[in-house]
């Protein structure tokens, strides 16, 4: 999972997501263990993989961020109360 693209990631999260979604829709016609398993299986990497979108998200928007001593205080800096 880690050595994919970002946006590779997130299109294999989204079809998770309907997978998912779908699993869980048609779960009341195939009642018992394998489909439940197969639920939590496709919720579980659902999971993963958003939390791998969120780094991958937030790792961006830091990159974003001025950096101290780049031309003036930067918004982390005001917003700390250190400009």
């Amino acid at each position: 999972m880690e050595k994919q693209s970002d946006a590779r990631r997130h299109r294999l999260r989204i079809a998770l997501k309907t997978l998912r979604y779908a699993s869980e829709f048609f779960a009341t016609q195939f009642p018992g263990a394998a489909t439940r398993r197969h639920v939590k299986a496709a919720r579980r990497l659902q999971n993963d993989f958003g939390r791998l979108n969120d780094a991958a998200v937030a790792e961006r928007l830091l990159e974003d961020l001025p950096r101290p001593g780049a031309g003036g205080a930067g918004a982390v800096s005001l917003a700390l109360g250190a400009g």
